[in-house]
């Protein structure tokens, strides 16, 4: 029966035209699945903060419309914990992504303990192209290159607690952690632990370009 179907030219036809038909629909969802989760995941970070493109974000928290880099994620924590917003530059898994070694600006308005944050550290001011000032603490490594900065408003904003401040972590490549005693000592391959008088300090190939996108930000915002 299939050989009298298959020796009729229209049925023949007919048949390769229904082939095509599956395989180009087969195609064709396949590509939209596949291709659709590859773009989701791609990430293009601009070259310099001139080539940045600008995002629009309504903030419940901060109570304000927040402008950020468009290739970046935004997302909010409301708890009383930690409350406030990360912008990262893949999709923060929790709030607290300061321990990881993702870059990202984080903006707590109140609700989080600045001791939270050990390190070797030098302080400084900082004004930004709206004319707020901040008190700005660079976090440092061993070669005292910049890889984190806490801002914090002067001027405190009706919605911000007197904790309320903006930080910025750039990763640290091939990231080691040491500790310096407070007698001055480099102490390597240990839990740092800070309520023993240890400092935790860090040394690797620091991304100076995020923080240059992070002052950025902030120069196109006002907090």
């Amino acid at each position: 029966m299939l050989k009298e179907f298959l020796l009729k030219k229209e049925n023949i036809f007919m048949f390769f035209v229904i082939l095509i038909s599956l395989f180009c629909i087969v195609f064709g969802f396949l590509f939209l699945f596949f291709g659709n989760n590859k773009d989701s995941d791609r990430r293009i970070i601009p070259n310099s903060v001139t080539d940045i493109k600008w995002a629009n974000f309504n903030s419940d928290i901060l109570d304000k419309k927040i402008q950020y880099p468009e290739y970046m994620d935004i997302s909010e924590q409301k708890e009383n914990q930690g409350v406030g917003v990360t912008i990262a530059e893949f999709k923060p898994k929790e709030f607290l992504t300061y321990f990881s070694n993702q870059n990202h600006i984080s903006i707590y308005p109140e609700g989080l303990d600045n001791q939270l944050f050990y390190g070797k550290t030098r302080q400084g001011e900082y004004t930004s192209s709206t004319g707020q000032s901040f008190t700005k603490i660079e976090y440092l490594t061993t070669e005292n290159f910049v890889w984190g900065v806490a801002l914090i408003p002067k001027e405190t904003p009706k919605k911000w607690s007197k904790n309320g401040f903006i930080w910025i972590q750039s990763t640290l490549k091939n990231k080691e952690d040491l500790c310096i005693s407070k007698n001055g000592i480099l102490i390597n391959n240990v839990i740092c632990d800070p309520y023993s008088d240890q400092l935790p300090v860090y040394k690797g190939n620091l991304q100076e370009q995020f923080i240059r996108f992070g002052y950025k930000m902030i120069n196109k915002n006002t907090f």
